[in-house]
């Protein structure tokens, strides 16, 4: 049986060849991200669209060779990489905000928390506690502050703004902290703490919106505490009955690539059902 280590790369030894390819790479990128300039009608959208997902992927892929040569953090990379392109490229395309969400945020969500040890979780519950609802009050607050007197947007406004950004992802934080070494303590409580951080920023954001058209603070606080427990206990429950489901189903199976399409599509199912049911996608 052939090993991996059997097979000879066609760049071994060629260095040059490997810059050439990566080159290759580069201009064929460039042309898709070029193209986003060109005005396109309703029929060849989705065409564009496909041009500049292969652009960008064959960017990433640049990128992380580069980084790895470099021995720079890949995040790093995509991020100045990505500002580069946003400086350089006027861009006249518009990405639907449900598009990132349903198709990039679940498979996200649901690798971290499938890699997420449940007693390490349990052991560290206070911890993730306290980040998930004091540090995203605080977070909310500090944003709100900043933008308020920032740029002298309403206080209630500005409230708004920083409960939508207060529930952030750490995905490339903890990707970085593996690639460091650093505590898996650390990972642990980010990883945590990301799981149940959206619950608190939607109630904040409720809570703001209701304070503001409504004359009835009682009534704000029992209908957003109900909210809550709708959409917070609703997502776990979806979750929790999914989860099940499919790990009875793959207890019965000894097959890697069933296995693997069942899990692709508890990560996307859980989140659409859940959004459906008007329930959290994420924590489902």
């Amino acid at each position: 049986m052939l090993q991996p280590s059997d097979l000879s790369s066609p760049f071994r030894g060629r260095p040059r060849l490997l810059w050439l390819a990566l080159l290759l790479f580069f201009v064929i990128s460039l042309a898709g991200c070029a193209s986003l300039q060109t005005t396109a009608d309703q029929n060849e959208e989705l065409l564009l669209v496909e041009e500049v997902i292969i652009g960008m992927l064959l960017i990433a892929v640049l990128v992380g060779i580069i980084a790895h040569n470099l021995r720079i953090p890949y995040t790093i990379g995509l991020v100045l990489i990505g500002l580069i392109l946003a400086v350089g490229i006027q861009a006249k395309i518009q990405v639907p905000p449900n598009l990132i969400l349903s198709i990039l945020v679940p498979p996200l969500i649901f690798e971290a928390a499938f890699h997420l040890n449940f007693d390490d979780l349990k052991e560290n519950r206070a911890h993730i506690l306290t980040l998930a609802f004091g540090g995203v009050l605080l977070t909310c607050g500090v944003a709100a502050l900043i933008v308020h007197w920032g740029s002298g947007m309403a206080l209630s406004s500005a409230l708004v703004f920083g409960a939508v950004i207060a529930a952030t992802d750490p995905i490339s934080v903890v990707s970085l902290f593996r690639r460091l070494g650093l505590s898996n303590r650390l990972r642990i409580l980010m990883e945590g703490e990301s799981l149940f951080n959206d619950g608190t920023a939607i109630v904040i954001f409720h809570l703001v919106i209701n304070s503001l058209f409504s004359d009835s603070p009682t009534g704000n606080f029992a209908s957003v505490f109900l909210e809550f427990v709708k959409v917070a206990g609703g997502g776990l429950v979806v979750g929790a009955i999914l989860g099940f489901l499919v790990s009875e189903i793959i207890s019965r199976i000894d097959d890697h690539l069933i296995e693997t399409t069942l899990t692709t599509i508890l990560a996307y199912g859980a989140y659409l059902i859940g959004e459906l049911l008007g329930v959290s996608g994420v924590l489902a």
